[in-house]
């Protein structure tokens, strides 16, 4: 089941980066984009049951990165894509690279869905804020 809700969180923060971006101004300045640092080491997964826990440091020894190497991502989605600013709007940016998002976020579905997220997300945040 984490590994289910990790898939859809994904796609909720790429539908709400590009949502987002949607609602800002052609000429901002601002550059809003969704950033996967990786499978990083670090203690976020510190309360795992001790089963998992093992499973999770094999994991982390075979393919986690540091989470040094993993803020890189921010870092060049920040300033790294210099130039590119235009393409970075609304992007998904991993391995330090430009990503096309999934085809379910570029299909008609997905933009009905990426709307629904938005206008639920930000009413909730409306409701509970005023």
């Amino acid at each position: 089941m984490q590994f289910v809700v990790s898939e859809h969180s994904l796609v909720f923060n790429v539908f709400f980066v590009r949502e987002l971006t949607k609602s800002l101004p052609a000429n901002s300045p601002v550059v809003v984009n969704a950033v996967n640092p990786g499978y990083c080491k670090s203690h976020l997964r510190r309360n795992l049951s001790f089963p998992l826990r093992v499973l999770d440091r094999l994991m982390e020894a075979l393919i986690a990165r540091t989470t040094e190497e993993g803020s890189r991502q921010l870092v060049w989605a920040a300033i790294g894509g210099a130039g590119r600013e235009f393409e970075l709007r609304g992007g998904y940016v991993s391995m330090a690279n430009l990503e096309e998002v999934s085809d379910y976020a570029l299909s008609d579905e997905g933009a009905v869905v990426q709307t629904r997220i938005w206008v639920r997300e930000t009413f909730c945040y409306y409701r509970t804020h005023n």
